[in-house]
């Protein structure tokens, strides 16, 4: 049975540069890290919270060919003040709700241009009912 979303990969053309963005701005801790035979870091597993990692590779070229991908989005607990927090760390977010799940979210980009979502889930969120269960 499928207890939730491990991990989600992704590649970047500038790995210092996205590391420091996922590591130092949004505080994602290194849980683990991939080294080639030189010793030098070429990937690594950030902890998100909640058993939840994002991995992030070296690339140079294009992985995927004409996926659909859109976004990946974490939950926090204020939006608020994570808005606050991003703002201070020179990134623009607007508070908003969903069109029709009506969950507060704020977006952002990282330096590859991926979009990331922020949740607040709260009693108008369509999607409270199944995150107890």
């Amino acid at each position: 049975m499928i207890q939730q979303l491990a991990h989600l990969c992704l590649g970047t053309r500038n790995f210092p540069q996205t590391l420091k963005f996922y590591n130092n701005i949004l505080g994602f801790k290194i849980a683990h890290e991939y080294k080639n035979e030189a010793g030098e870091i070429y990937g690594v597993f950030l902890a998100c919270g909640n058993r939840t990692f994002l991995e992030l590779f070296a690339d140079q070229e294009d992985t995927v060919k004409g996926g659909l991908y859109r976004h990946m989005c974490f939950e926090v607990t204020d939006l608020q003040a994570h808005v606050g927090n991003l703002k201070l760390k020179g990134l623009m977010a607007e508070i908003r709700r969903g069109r029709s799940d009506k969950t507060l979210l704020a977006e952002i980009k990282d330096p590859d241009g991926n979009t990331i979502e922020f949740h607040q889930y709260d009693e108008q969120s369509a999607l409270r009912i199944f995150l107890d269960s």
